[in-house]
């Protein structure tokens, strides 16, 4: 069955272009009268260029279906039911490419339990060679929403300190908006991070470590759909990576992913937690743990599936490669396929 002709999933754009969101609509929304009826003319026309699709599709007019569902994804991006459709008609005719692009899509956008996420997830499973093993998973977080860094603001300052720690209070501690809003004043002055104290058992190997981490995301660079790079200079940055002795919680390690649309992303790591993993294994480790962070940091969501990049690392156990224990992860067709699905949801200004 198809949704009413007006989804329930509507997106927004932060203003600053910094960073995408997608939630449901507030009741708080209160948009022009302008621009409500131009919302609702495109919702009632994707609808009904959904519903022409749904007769193809169930007369087995598969070509017809894709366009008609192609058209209504333009203008219902974030209806599950459309990409869902859209998806299956592809799978039809054999076109697994724009399958995989359709239901990554519904999966990345939907909770675990949603019908179509689910019925979609069963598609990668029944067909899991044609989608190449592939298996996308959610990136909603609390409240509903997705977010990812907006096209306007690439390419993504990274900035990678040698060491430094942030300030008594904050280091080592997850950062509430207050200390974020904080920190992302200090941070505007150029010379606030060269000031920091350097962890003293910070070693130059855990750097290199770190920014293989980064590099390790280098094929979304190279595709074009995800741009970043390294910068030196930490007040133009996005993301920020520092280091500490050990997290609260004992992690392996933190980002705080901003609330404000001008705070960048703090990530931290503990260099205390590597050393009671053998010696041969830190640089791996910290590689894998540093790759699961700044996938954070681009917008995606702990997987279930244990061999992902982005299955939470403190549910790992890092061992020595030479057992047949679990070891660090490596960016999987999962990851890949969910970091492409959620770089191609658009997120219009549906909201002021």
């Amino acid at each position: 069955m198809l949704k009413p002709i007006l989804s329930p999933v509507v997106a927004f754009v932060l203003l600053s272009g910094v960073l995408s969101f997608a939630c449901a609509p507030s009741a708080e929304a209160k948009p022009d009268k302008r621009k409500a009826a131009q919302e609702r003319a495109r919702q009632i026309a994707g609808h009904n260029l959904a519903l022409e699709g749904h007769t193809a599709f169930k007369q087995k007019r598969f070509d017809d279906a894709i366009a008609k569902f192609t058209e209504a994804a333009k203008l219902k991006p974030l209806d599950p039911s459309v990409n869902y459709f859209l998806g299956l008609s592809a799978m039809y005719k054999d076109d697994y490419k724009l399958a995989e692009k359709a239901l990554s899509r519904v999966v990345v956008m939907s909770g675990p339990k949603d019908k179509f996420a689910v019925s979609a997830l069963q598609c990668f499973d029944s067909r899991r060679k044609e989608f190449d093993r592939a298996r996308p998973y959610s990136c909603l977080i609390s409240g509903g929403k997705f977010w990812r860094w907006a096209k306007e603001r690439m390419p993504i300052n990274v900035y990678l300190s040698n060491g430094s720690q942030l300030p008594k209070g904050f280091v080592g501690n997850d950062l509430n908006p207050q200390k974020m809003k904080q920190l992302s004043g200090w941070f505007r002055d150029p010379k606030f991070v060269s000031r920091l104290q350097v962890l003293r058992h910070f070693r130059p190997e855990y750097a290199s470590a770190v920014k293989a981490g980064l590099n390790d995301w280098g094929w979304a660079n190279t595709e074009g759909f995800l741009k970043y790079q390294i910068v030196d200079d930490p007040s133009k940055a996005d993301i920020l990576v520092f280091y500490c002795s050990t997290l609260n919680g004992n992690l392996p390690s933190m980002s705080t992913i901003p609330e404000g649309r001008h705070d960048p992303v703090v990530v931290q790591f503990p260099v205390e937690y590597f050393y009671k993993l053998p010696l041969d294994t830190w640089p791996t480790v910290i590689r894998s743990i540093a790759g699961h962070e700044f996938g954070h940091a681009f917008g995606l969501q702990h997987s279930d599936f244990k061999r992902d990049l982005m299955y939470p690392t403190d549910k790992i156990k890092f061992v020595h490669r030479n057992t047949d224990q679990t070891g660090p992860n490596v960016v999987t067709n999962n990851d890949a396929a969910t970091l492409r699905a959620l770089y191609d949801l658009p997120a219009p200004i549906l909201k002021k």
